[in-house]
């Protein structure tokens, strides 16, 4: 079983070889003859060296000149060649229990995909507080952030990806599509938990709460309404690339 590893990536310089390094410990310390993998990072329309470093670091590179996290993640799993994609956020890694869990529910085949709980670090104590709590609704209404998404690849294109129109929240966009799909193949969706993803904290360092709130509700109602964005400096939260 191949599993890809697509990793959206804008200006991460300062930390995409580290989450290199941490993806594929974890990944080695669950290593079988029936389970190989590859890494892709998506270079985001970087101003930066993410691309250099990711490509030294051992990751298959490739471009989306548009700044847009679901082009991104898309433009990614088009070059995956594998039977599973894995997404995760280019300030998060997974730890070997992790990934265990999530071989555990790939070998089962009774799931359309997962996503995890998160454990934040680095992070100012409003900011850590704010992103875990939501591991309880995640687990509770079985959803998730984009930052460890699992799916089928097949099932990824049967859905039509990450939505294009949707500057913020496709990531669940997406698992919204997924479980729907999923029902219909009688397979579940899960939020692993043992050992929740390790992400990173630095936006509560960069961004006030109020910055957050903002944006957060700017891109909800958007969401909500179904409106389109003009473009993804409605969204300095996401976008402005401050790191």
């Amino acid at each position: 079983m191949l599993l890809s590893i697509v990793i959206p990536a804008f200006n991460e310089e300062k930390i995409i070889e580290e989450t290199l390094t941490q993806i594929k410990f974890a990944l080695d310390a669950n290593r079988d003859e029936s389970f190989s993998w590859e890494i892709i990072v998506c270079d985001n329309n970087s101003t930066d060296q993410t691309a250099v470093i990711a490509s030294e670091s051992g990751a298959t590179v490739v471009f989306e000149p548009v700044n847009h996290i679901a082009k991104a993640r898309n433009t990614g799993a088009s070059s995956a060649q594998g039977e599973w994609l894995l997404f995760i956020d280019a300030d998060t890694y997974p730890r070997p229990g992790t990934i265990s869990e999530m071989l555990h529910l790939i070998r089962a085949d009774n799931h359309i995909g997962c996503g995890s709980t998160i454990k934040v670090v680095d992070a100012p104590f409003w900011y850590k507080i704010n992103l875990e709590g939501h591991n309880i609704d995640w687990r509770l209404f079985k959803t998730c952030m984009g930052v460890f998404v699992l799916c089928r690849a097949e099932t990824f294109h049967a859905i039509g990806g990450f939505s294009n129109d949707l500057y913020a929240f496709e990531d669940l966009d997406f698992v919204l599509r997924l479980k729907t799909y999923g029902r219909k193949q009688g397979k579940d969706f899960a939020v692993l938990h043992h050992y929740p993803v390790i992400t990173s904290g630095r936006k509560g360092n960069l961004y006030g709460r109020w910055e957050m709130i903002k944006s957060s509700v700017i891109a909800l109602w958007y969401f909500i309404t179904k409106k389109k964005i003009g473009g993804s400096g409605a969204l300095p939260f996401w976008y402005d690339g401050r790191r």
